[in-house]
């Protein structure tokens, strides 16, 4: 429909990233980032989530079972592959993964992939997939002036 924002059709053609804050506990965390999963929807790249390196385990614990108990989503063309993809690439496949019967797919959940893994560079819907990958920073300042974020295809006169 003419006028609508992605977030009101429910959809996006860019990938949902989903920052965990530190301290916040893996009960909470593991609730807020599957709500914000569902609240995004099946339809578009596969969502990443960041979590701090000591907080990893605790939260996949809690994460694990929720994905397991959400309803069948949209499974895209291509999710076989793209899950074949993920694994190839070093991926740990620990909840879902199979394509359903009626077009639907099981929510799926990937540990250890590579940032540069061909399921997290593909702007392709990759149906019900969520990633987590730790966050080995610890945390950071606010930018001072000359370290203003910047858009990655703008040049860095810092250089």
């Amino acid at each position: 429909m003419a006028g609508e924002t992605e977030a009101q059709r429910g959809r996006s053609e860019r990938p949902q990233l989903v920052l965990c804050a530190a301290g916040l506990p893996a009960a909470e965390a593991a609730r807020r980032v599957c709500a914000a999963w569902q609240a995004a929807g099946g339809d578009r790249p596969v969502t990443l989530v960041l979590v701090p390196a000591a907080e990893h385990a605790a939260l996949v614990a809690r994460l694990r079972p929720l994905i397991l108990a959400l309803p069948p989503a949209p499974a895209p063309a291509g999710f076989r592959a793209r899950i074949r993809a993920a694994l190839d690439d070093g991926g740990t496949l620990v909840a879902g993964g199979r394509r359903l019967p009626g077009g639907r797919a099981q929510p799926t959940l990937f540990l250890n992939l590579d940032p540069n893994a061909r399921l997290l560079c593909d702007p392709a819907p990759a149906g019900p997939v969520l990633a987590v990958l730790r966050s080995e920073d610890g945390p950071r300042t606010a930018p001072g002036p000359r370290q203003q974020r910047r858009s990655l295809s703008e040049p860095n006169p810092d250089r």
